[in-house]
């Protein structure tokens, strides 16, 4: 293999984590982590607008090093750092596209002060959807041929926290605090959001437009549940003062608080099956009980919990 004029021969050095970070999925919460885990001259950030810095550090000689982090082809290393374990967080695509056309939008705001808000952003959207170069970013940009199953961890954006205390658990990394997830900047994401994910016709167009992506973190959500059943083992994920920490099941049984349901007011007020996704839009409130942290989906006998949340939204009207 070459790069550039040189050879690249494998290389069996400290290299223990390839973390590929696919843009609006959680990166650059997971660089904090690493940051906190690993010193700072043991991480490598491969990002192409590093530059010719980057260049000269991917032909030196980095002995120091046992992380890179950043945006590249799954495979990139594979031939250099064949035994390092490769990571990538994944995150619904449709969700990730929105996510990555406001981040951009924000940046042409600050960029080109000549430039905006349009008010009617959300043909925008499908209009940004609909360019080559940000359709199918996942299978095109990052995992190219490769297979999910070619990655040591494959983690879900939407699951954030759980999988990345999984992730602890695996690489036995010593406890750290997690932020709260990177925000996207752009003025009322969270109202236009709720906006963009009610209208059928747009998510369809996104969801058709990105059905390649779609595929691969359907099979995501599978290897997650896969993954789950083969760690439970006896252990829960616990919260303390924002460090994650594993306990054993016993512990917390013995430690159990009885929590009594509080007297809330609620309202579906929408409910939509598409593209194999049930969506349920409403509002619920409890008197003097502060903001809503979480809810239950209950279907019959069987609870669910792999479903995103879209919490503390404008309501004037309620």
């Amino acid at each position: 293999m070459t790069q550039g004029n040189r050879t690249v021969k494998p290389d069996c050095s400290r290299i223990e984590i390839i973390s590929v970070h696919v843009p609006k999925t959680g990166g650059t919460t997971f660089k904090k982590v690493l940051k906190q885990v690993y010193q700072d001259e043991e991480i490598f950030f491969d990002y192409p607008h590093k530059g010719p810095i980057r260049n000269k550090l991917l032909t030196s000689d980095r002995s120091l090093t046992r992380v890179i982090h950043g945006h590249f082809p799954g495979n990139k290393y594979d031939y250099k750092y064949p035994h390092a374990r490769k990571i990538i967080w994944l995150r619904n695509p449709i969700n990730r596209l929105i996510s990555h056309y406001f981040f951009w939008k924000s940046w042409q705001v600050l960029t080109f002060p000549q430039e905006t808000i349009e008010e009617d952003e959300l043909a925008r959207v499908v209009e940004f959807a609909e360019r080559p170069e940000v359709r199918n970013i996942l299978a095109a940009n990052f995992l190219q041929n490769q297979s999910l199953t070619d990655f040591y961890f494959v983690g879900i954006q939407e699951f954030f926290r759980e999988d990345l205390v999984q992730l602890e658990q695996c690489l036995k990394w010593p406890n750290f605090e997690l932020e709260d997830k990177n925000k996207n900047p752009y003025p009322e994401y969270q109202l236009l959001l709720k906006k963009l994910l009610e209208s059928s016709e747009i998510i369809s167009k996104i969801g058709e437009l990105n059905r390649e992506d779609r595929e691969i973190y359907r099979e995501a959500l599978s290897l997650r549940e896969e993954r789950i059943n083969k760690l439970n083992l006896g252990n829960n994920i616990w919260i303390n003062n924002g460090k994650t920490q594993i306990v054993e099941k016993n512990s917390l049984e013995n430690n159990r608080k009885i929590i009594e349901p509080l007297i809330s007011w609620g309202s579906i007020d929408r409910i939509v099956i598409q593209n194999q996704v049930l969506g349920l839009s409403g509002w619920v409130a409890s008197w003097k009980s502060g903001p809503v942290e979480g809810l239950k989906v209950v279907i019959g006998d069987r609870e669910y919990t792999f479903f995103e949340k879209l919490l503390c939204i404008p309501s004037p009207d309620v």
